[in-house]
């Protein structure tokens, strides 16, 4: 258990500011695991005993959870708290009728085999899905453009996924509302465009399939999906919208159906063992060159407004009569109208992620 103070790696390699508080924290229970945390984090604990403190450098992957800071040096100050070791208990009867009493072991050996067979199937099943959705990109025609707006729509929707899945895992909004910003945003997009495509095309193949083969998921499946996902909603005490709720649910029902179809008449080799991704294929660039392009875009873009904002403007002539101030209208929200129960929130979020509206 360690204590971890992150800080932006200063030019001449001294610490400099203090990185998002989602990349600290106190308490924090770290397994000595390579690929656990960021690489050279865990590695650079190794040996560590109690109150001793190390200072750690370290690189954010170009795929990091937090955007604002992938591709970024930064110097952790871990102050290790207590080292524990696990120690797992004999598996026994004894052992069983604590998880359930009255349960043998073996008993409960069958229940978890029967629950590990059934996790397998279902990742074999989600990953020869994708493999299918892969393969139908690859037969689209090379012309095939891909709109803007489906592509804005996408990426909003994954970088809202991406938020959820950290808030899942023990974000809190302090942290999330630092990382909503359009800067972040727009740095997420860059980072995921090859793979925002890549999307919006197997969606549109698989939509035509459905079209085409007249395949059309029942009113009953997605009433009965809605009201599961509503529980859930309910029990966590989370906001539940079925207006925006159930398309969702009945595109990715209708996606799961031409899967499945597909999969009923596709030839599929099956290959045992683990799967590399390709990080090159999926990223559509290596990682180092990704981390470049969005580096050199931003240190551009920064050069042209500093640019722009050192050129003398030229003075404008004075209107002939004063114009009256304009009142908010209801087509034009005010602040506090564009981000309701956001007190606190970033102003300069980016269209559609509104704290609290989004969330």
């Amino acid at each position: 258990m360690v204590n971890m103070d992150g800080f932006f790696k200063a030019p001449d390699g001294s610490k400099g500011e203090p990185l998002p508080s989602i990349a600290s924290g106190d308490g924090v229970q770290m397994p000595l695991m390579p690929g656990k945390f960021m690489p050279g984090l865990v590695e650079g604990l190794v040996g560590v005993k109690k109150d001793e403190t190390r200072s750690i450098t370290v690189t954010f992957p170009p795929r990091s959870s937090a955007p604002q800071l992938a591709g970024k040096e930064a110097i952790f100050e871990v102050s290790c708290l207590k080292v524990q070791d696990r120690v797992y208990p004999e598996v026994n009867d004894d052992f069983a009728d604590k998880v359930k009493p009255g349960m043998s072991w073996a008993e409960l050996d069958e229940k978890l085999r029967e629950g590990v067979e059934l996790e397998m199937a279902e990742r074999k099943k989600g990953m020869t899905h994708q493999e299918l959705q892969k393969a139908l990109v690859t037969v689209l025609p090379d012309d095939f453009e891909v709109p803007e707006t489906l592509q804005e729509q996408v990426a909003k929707e994954r970088f809202a996924m991406m938020l959820s899945d950290m808030r899942e895992k023990g974000a809190t909004d302090e942290d999330l509302k630092e990382i909503i910003t359009t800067e972040n945003y727009e740095r997420y997009k860059k980072i995921s465009q090859n793979m925002i495509e890549s999307q919006v095309k197997g969606d549109f193949a698989l939509k035509h399939i459905c079209q085409e083969q007249g395949l059309v998921v029942s009113r009953d499946e997605i009433d009965e999906e809605v009201m599961t996902l509503q529980r859930g909603a309910l029990q966590k005490g989370e906001k539940f919208k079925e207006s925006e709720v159930r398309p969702k649910v009945e595109a990715q029902l209708e996606k799961d159906m031409v899967l499945n179809w597909l999969e009923e008449r596709a030839k599929i080799t099956t290959v045992e063992g683990e799967v590399e991704v390709n990080v090159d294929e999926v990223l559509g660039a290596s990682p180092e060159e990704l981390a470049k392009r969005v580096v050199s875009e931003e240190m551009a873009a920064a050069t042209a407004e500093t640019k722009e904002a050192a050129e003398p403007k030229s003075a404008s002539p004075a209107p002939a009569e004063a114009s009256p101030t304009p009142t908010p209208s209801s087509e034009t929200p005010t602040p506090a109208e564009a981000t309701p129960d956001s007190v606190g929130a970033p102003t300069i979020a980016p269209d559609g992620f509104d704290w609290g509206g989004t969330f």
